[in-house]
C-alpha cells in the first residue's frame, strides 16, 4: 500500500485540539469548584446569620429579665425594706429557684436578685433563644440612694390650757357628787390660765375664781377661757368668773349656769352676768358667751415608759454614775414598790439619807448614755441651799414622789419624771425653773432651757394621784392620772392636766408651758432614712 503522508500543518492542528480539550476541562473544573465554593459559602453565611439572629434575641429576652426584675425589686424595696435593713447576701429568689420564669420572645427567661453589698443588689437573668441553641446571662445593680423622711406631729391639744380637768364624769352638781367632790374651787383659789373643765365646775369662793392675770402675755389683751362641759355652779361670791371691768375672753358652758340664791339653786342665764348672791346673775364675765359642746382627749399614759425610760428601772444608770442611795426600782417590777428612805413609804428626793434637812452629802448623779456613746438621760441632785436638780430626757422611778419638809430646788434642763405611784409636795416645798424670788419661784423663765414634767402613773389608784399642800410651789407641768388636789397657799407654775382637781386656799397658776419630749402627748419628730433604689451607670454585665 502506499503510505500517506501528513503535513506538518495537519500534525499541528491536530495538537491544538487535544490541548483545548484540557484547557475547556480545566475551566469546567474550576466553575465547579466555585460554584461548590459559592453554594458553601451561602449556606454558611445564612447559618452564621440565623445563629446572630438568635444570640441578639437571646440578649433581648435577657434584657427583659433584667427589666422585669428592676421593675419589681424597685416596689418590693420600697414595700418591705425602706430603711434597707436587710442583711448582705439576702435574696429574691435564687439561681435554682428564680424569683420569676415565664416565656418571652418564643424563648424563655427567668430572674431572681441577691442583695451584693450594704447599698447594692445584683439582679441575675437567663435567657434561652427561641430555638434553645443559644443561651446568655446577664446582671444588672441596683444602687441605693438615702432620701430622709421627716413626720411630725404636735403636741396634744390640753397642753394649750393651764387646767384641765378631763373626766366628764367628776360632776360637783349632780345629786351624788363624786367621793372627791367633782372639780371645785373654793377658799380664795385663782385661775390665771385657761381652763378646760369636762365634767361640772363647782365655784364657793374666790373674787373672782377664774380670772385675767395681772400681766397679760406677750402680745395678749385677753388670754383666759374657760370651758364647762356639764354645769356651772356658784355661791357665796360676787364675781366667781373675771370681772365687769376684766373680763374673760370666753366663757362656753354647755348645761347651764346655776347659782345658790336664798338657799336654793336657781338657774341663771350664763351671759348675765349680774351678782348671784342676789339672783342677778351667773356672775360669769366675759367678752364671749358661748355652749358648743368640745372634745378634748386627755393623752393616755405609756407605762412602757418603765422598760423604755433612759435611765429607767430596766436600763439602769451607767457611764460615771454616782448613785449613792438613790435608785430607781427595788424588784424589777412596776409596782410602785421603792421607798427611799427605808419604809418612808415615798421617795424623798431631795433627802436620801433620811428626812432631816440639816443633813448634807444626799448627792448623786445617775447618767445614761446610749451604745454611740450619747448622754441621753440624766437625773441629779447636788445639795445646797436651794440645791440643784439636773434633769435630761425621759426618767422613770418606780415609787412615790415626794418633796416635803422645806425642800428647795432650782431645776435645770428638760426632761420628763415619770413616778409609778403618786407626787406630793407640802410644808413649804420649793421646786423652780430659776433663782427664787423672794423665796418663790419666778414667774416666768424661759421653757426652750428649764422645762420639767413631772408624771403620776398612781398605779395604785390613790385618793389623790397629786397632792400640793402648805404653801408648796412648783414649776413646770404637772401630769396625773386620777384626782389632782390643791390646798393651803400650794401654787403651780405652770400648768396641770388631771381627770378632777380641786383647789383650795389661795391656789394660784401661771402661764402652762409646752411639754417637754417624752411627756404624754408631746410632740413628736420622726426621721426615716428611706432608699431610693435605681440602675447605676455601668452596672450592665454580660456572661
Amino acid at each position: 500500500m502506499r503510505r500517506l503522508r501528513v503535513s506538518p500543518l495537519g500534525r499541528r492542528a491536530r495538537d491544538d485540539t487535544g490541548l483545548a480539550l484540557v484547557i475547556v476541562l480545566v475551566a469546567i473544573l474550576a466553575m465547579t469548584l466555585s460554584t461548590i465554593t459559592i453554594v458553601q459559602l451561602v449556606t454558611s453565611n445564612e447559618g452564621a446569620f440565623g445563629r446572630d439572629r438568635q444570640v441578639a434575641r437571646a440578649t433581648n429576652i435577657g434584657q427583659q429579665g433584667l427589666n422585669y426584675g428592676v421593675s419589681y425589686m424597685q416596689s418590693y424595696l420600697a414595700q418591705t425594706d425602706a430603711s434597707n435593713a436587710l442583711a448582705v447576701g439576702a435574696q429574691v429568689g435564687s439561681a435554682g429557684t428564680p424569683k420569676y420564669t415565664g416565656a418571652v420572645d418564643g424563648g424563655t427567661m427567668s430572674w431572681y436578685a441577691v442583695k451584693s453589698a450594704v447599698s447594692e443588689w445584683t439582679i441575675y437573668a437567663n435567657a434561652v433563644s427561641p430555638n434553645g441553641a443559644v443561651r446568655r446571662r446577664l446582671s444588672l445593680k441596683m444602687g441605693g440612694t438615702v432620701t430622709p423622711s421627716v413626720t411630725a406631729t404636735s403636741a396634744s391639744p390640753v397642753y394649750g390650757y393651764g387646767y384641765v380637768m378631763a373626766d366628764p364624769n367628776a360632776d360637783c352638781a349632780a345629786l351624788n357628787p363624786p367621793a372627791n367632790g367633782g372639780n371645785s374651787i373654793s377658799n380664795s383659789a385663782a385661775l390665771t390660765v385657761p381652763v378646760f373643765i369636762a365634767g361640772s365646775l363647782c365655784i364657793s369662793a374666790g373674787s373672782p375664781a377664774v380670772a385675767e392675770p395681772t400681766i397679760e402675755p406677750s402680745g395678749l389683751t385677753q388670754s383666759v377661757t374657760m370651758y364647762v362641759g356639764k354645769t356651772y355652779r356658784t355661791s357665796n361670791t360676787a364675781s366667781p368668773v373675771g370681772t365687769s371691768a376684766r373680763p374673760i375672753k370666753i366663757a362656753n358652758v354647755v348645761a347651764g349656769c346655776q347659782a345658790y340664791f336664798k338657799k336654793a339653786w336657781t338657774n341663771q342665764v350664763c351671759s348675765t352676768s349680774g351678782n348671784p348672791t342676789n339672783g342677778t346673775g351667773s356672775g360669769i364675765f366675759a367678752t364671749t358667751y358661748q355652749s358648743q359642746q368640745l372634745t378634748l382627749t386627755k393623752p393616755t399614759i405609756d407605762t412602757t415608759t418603765y422598760t423604755s425610760a433612759l435611765p429607767g428601772p430596766a436600763h439602769d444608770c451607767n457611764g460615771p454614775s454616782s448613785k449613792g442611795l438613790f435608785r430607781l426600782d427595788n424588784d424589777s417590777i412596776r409596782n410602785t414598790s421603792l421607798q427611799i428612805p427605808a419604809a418612808s413609804g415615798s421617795i424623798s428626793l431631795l433627802h436620801l439619807k433620811n428626812t432631816n434637812q440639816a443633813d448634807a452629802g444626799n448627792n448623786f448623779d445617775c447618767l445614761f448614755y446610749d451604745g454611740g456613746g450619747n448622754l441621753v438621760g440624766r437625773l441629779k441632785w447636788a445639795d445646797g441651799n436651794p440645791g440643784t436638780l439636773t434633769v435630761k430626757g425621759t426618767v422613770f422611778i418606780d415609787g412615790n414622789l415626794s418633796l416635803s419638809s422645806n425642800d428647795s430646788a432650782v431645776y435645770t434642763g428638760t426632761g420628763v419624771i415619770y413616778v409609778d405611784g403618786t407626787v406630793t409636795a407640802s410644808n413649804g416645798a420649793r421646786l423652780c425653773a430659776g433663782s427664787l424670788v423672794n423665796g418663790n419661784c419666778p414667774t416666768a423663765w424661759d421653757t426652750s432651757v428649764n422645762d420639767l414634767e413631772l408624771v403620776a402613773v398612781n398605779h395604785q389608784n390613790a385618793t389623790n394621784a397629786v397632792s400640793f399642800v402648805g404653801d408648796a410651789r412648783v414649776q413646770g407641768i404637772v401630769f396625773a392620772n386620777g384626782n389632782f388636789s390643791s390646798t393651803n397657799g400650794a401654787s403651780t407654775y405652770g400648768s396641770v392636766i388631771a381627770d378632777s382637781g380641786q383647789l383650795s386656799g389661795g391656789t394660784q397658776f401661771a402661764s402652762p408651758p409646752q411639754p417637754p419630749a417624752g411627756a404624754p402627748g408631746a410632740a413628736t419628730t420622726t426621721i426615716t432614712s428611706n432608699f431610693t433604689w435605681n440602675v447605676p451607670k455601668g452596672g450592665w454585665s454580660q456572661y
